[in-house]
């Protein structure tokens, strides 16, 4: 299995992980500055957890995994750790 930009980890308030005013304020004006200042708050970690098939390479089964931060958590259905293996 293969899976681009899966999620962010980070503040949600933030531009890659850097304090969102600076970030669109280089973008709106074309004027880069030299130090960005880092994005404080909340984190949130944000990812995928897959089951796959190891015969074949093949995901049998994708789910999504959110903790922590402003958004909603969410866990793998019947699992209170989103780390834990899945079950036989």
């Amino acid at each position: 299995a293969y899976m681009t930009d899966v999620g962010m980890s980070g503040t949600y308030e933030s531009v890659i992980g850097m304090r969102k005013d600076s970030i669109i304020d280089n973008f709106v004006r074309g004027t880069p500055r030299g130090k960005m200042d880092a994005a404080v708050g909340p984190a949130t970690l944000s990812g995928i957890l897959l089951d796959s098939d190891d015969r074949t390479g093949l995901v049998n089964r994708i789910r999504p995994v959110r903790i922590g931060g402003m958004l909603g958590e969410v866990a793998p259905e019947g699992t209170e750790d989103p780390f834990a293996a899945p079950a036989p």
